[in-house]
């Protein structure tokens, strides 16, 4: 075996030896879902490379057996097994979050930590904070990989690679002129209606299309396995590969690189981007609008061979050039060489915060600049809630970085019955309900800003901290930190339906879920406490949620895919 300090300028042969002697936990959603996206692309080509993977999905597990005991038996796990690397995505929405990984570093501090995000355009108000806890990361929109590098993060990698041993060309008949496959989306249901109103025959298949205006056009089951969309991309003519993101702005998406894999011919929106990977109107033919579309899909339906050329052209593109393998190969090549000046540390911070109470805020403001004579940065505490070791840390690198005024965090909503029941994702709020329903579900602790801001703002805050109203977030002076790091048990009562689907992300459910798989959602406590506590917190926002939510088809459809 090479010694660590001669570990330089390792070539492809050489890391192909070392990597067989690694072991690898592979712990991403939906992992064990074979023939899905997780399994396909990373856990096949990771299998081919290491001496050992072992395979955990964490949302599985967690569904099966619950949190807490998820978060168990993966410990028990590493404790065992003492891999080399975990593979796994960091943050709150998933199963591993930053207090977990402390808890992994103290187990088995030789292991490294490797995670994934993919869309950093709709979520780097976390993605920028967690990253910095994952030794190595590799994320899949390539303008964010600029925007890492500039924050001074060094060890993160761009990803576009697909398992070309899977994805790839199937002799199928041409049955369908025109198909989509993926979830809904305004943007989409309006270029859909578009094509299907000026006589397009589109068929399309993925979760949340249950319109009737869309029934006739509606594939069917919804796809849950990469198998059918293999097939649908190969039984058609032309694959729309939108590529906006929710908000309906343009996005990066994976989805035209499985369709180059399949040999399959597709129409994407404009997007500059592509152009680094593929040559436009040769390999990729990308749309300007709606009737530019109309106009390109009745030309190729007319003409087959100019149509398949440039799927051809694609394809070999995509199997010389982004081949998954090959990428982990490179990625693994440069984690190999960096081992033997591994460091595991956060970005110093010679900054100071100062903490104000209730009381110090009712001082003169000569007392109180005393106080604070010496901060950069200022936190409050009024003593409701449980924060978290990193939260000023993490705050005051936000202000760093983005150079603003103020830093906004999310919260967790707790009871000892419950736990951590809800998550309040601030940013999202702010996007999507009204100001004045955003300021009232604001908590002082979440707030952390600079000094200047807050002499020339003491008032505002005084009256935060008896409970008014203020309006002291805006788009320019705040940047959002949407990591839950600290934990409320009161907040004002939420009114409706809307505010709790774009303020909140409800943890509660996920319970619900796991105790419905394991046929114990009767005969469990949580379920009677989650009940009552409304009644306790009078705050009626769960009963409406669950009322709802039994009558959501996209709920029920959650579950049946999970049991597959």
């Amino acid at each position: 075996m090479l010694k660590k300090e001669k570990r330089k300028n390792l070539n492809i042969n050489e890391v192909e030896k070392l990597l067989k002697k690694k072991k690898i936990i592979f712990a991403l959603r939906s992992g064990e879902t074979k023939k899905y996206g997780a399994y396909v692309r990373w856990y096949l080509p990771l299998k081919k490379l290491f001496g050992q993977v072992i395979l955990f999905d964490p949302r599985k597990k967690r569904f099966d057996y619950g949190l807490e005991a998820m978060k168990k038996m993966f410990l028990n796990i590493v404790i065992k097994e003492k891999p080399d690397y975990i593979f796994a995505i960091v943050g709150w929405q998933g199963e591993f979050d930053i207090d977990y990984l402390e808890k992994i570093n103290e187990i088995s501090p030789k292991t490294k930590i490797i995670t994934f995000y993919g869309d950093d355009d709709i979520f780097f108000t976390s993605t920028r904070y967690y990253i910095l806890f994952a030794d190595y990361s590799l994320i899949a929109q390539p303008h964010y990989f600029k925007l890492y590098k500039k924050d001074g993060v060094k060890k993160v990698f761009l990803t576009v690679g697909l398992n070309t041993d899977y994805l790839k060309p199937i002799n199928v008949d041409k049955k369908y002129d025109v198909t989509f496959v993926g979830t809904v989306s305004p943007s989409r249901i309006e270029i859909i209606r578009f094509l299907i109103k000026n006589g397009i025959n589109v068929k399309i298949w993925g979760k949340g299309w249950y319109y009737s205006e869309f029934k006739d056009f509606y594939g069917r089951p919804p796809l849950s396995c990469s198998d059918d969309i293999l097939k649908i991309r190969g039984q058609s003519k032309i694959n729309l590969a939108f590529t906006k993101n929710r908000y309906g702005e343009l996005h990066f998406k994976g989805r035209i690189f499985e369709n180059a894999a399949c040999k399959a011919f597709q129409l994407t929106e404009y997007f500059p981007e592509y152009l680094n990977y593929f040559k436009n109107n040769e390999e990729l033919i990308m749309f300007k609008d709606n009737k530019d579309l109309l106009e390109k899909i009745k030309y190729y339906l007319k003409h087959d061979e100019e149509r398949e050329k440039i799927a051809e052209c694609a394809y070999k593109k995509m199997i010389k050039n982004y081949d998954m393998t090959a990428e982990f190969k490179q990625f693994f090549k440069k984690v190999l060489e960096d081992e033997s000046d591994f460091s595991r540390k956060l970005p110093k911070l010679d900054k100071m915060m100062v903490s104000l109470s209730k009381n110090d805020l009712n001082k003169s403001p000569n007392e109180i600049k005393e106080k604070i004579k010496d901060a950069d940065y200022i936190c409050f505490f009024d003593g409701e809630c449980k924060i978290s070791k990193f939260k000023n840390y993490l705050q005051m690198y936000s202000l760093e970085k983005t150079k603003k005024d103020v830093s906004c965090c999310d919260y967790y909503a707790y009871s000892k019955g419950l736990g951590n029941y809800l998550v309040f994702n601030a940013y999202g709020a702010f996007k999507f309900i009204n100001r004045k329903d955003f300021n009232k579900l604001l908590n002082l602790n979440q707030i952390v800003v600079t000094k200047n801001y807050f002499l020339k703002n003491l008032n505002k805050f005084k009256e935060f901290f008896y409970g008014k109203e203020v309006d002291l977030i805006n788009e320019k002076n705040t940047a959002f930190v949407s990591i839950p790091l600290l934990k409320i048990k009161k907040f004002k009562e939420v009114n409706s339906i809307n505010m709790i689907e774009e303020a909140f992300e409800p943890h509660f459910m996920l319970e619900l879920y796991s105790l419905f798989r394991k046929k114990k959602l009767f005969f469990n406590k949580y379920f009677y406490k989650l009940l009552i506590s409304p009644i306790l917190i009078n705050n009626f926002f769960i009963w409406k949620y669950l009322l709802k939510s039994l009558f959501n088809k996209e709920n029920w459809f959650k579950i049946k895919f999970e049991e597959k």
